[in-house]
């Protein structure tokens, strides 16, 4: 197969295996425990919560915009 095609293919998964941890993450922590929804006014663990989901929401849009900067011919 072609290098190229393979550092395509594996950027691809990549990105399908790191944004779906991380919404499994957030799913996880915001709706099943419950920490998206204020039910009586913030508390702390929806402030750390909506902290983590905005500081871990920049971290990968930034490695994903890095990742697929690359050109595909660089090696590692």
């Amino acid at each position: 197969m072609d290098p190229k095609f393979l550092q395509y293919i594996k950027q691809l998964l990549k990105t399908i295996t790191l944004v779906l941890v991380w919404m499994t993450i957030n799913i996880k922590y915001g709706i099943m425990e419950n920490y998206a929804f204020p039910e009586e006014g913030f508390a702390q663990a929806n402030y750390i919560f909506y902290t983590w989901f905005i500081i871990s929401f920049i971290v990968v849009i930034w490695y994903l915009i890095k990742l697929w900067n690359k050109p595909l011919d660089e090696k590692k």
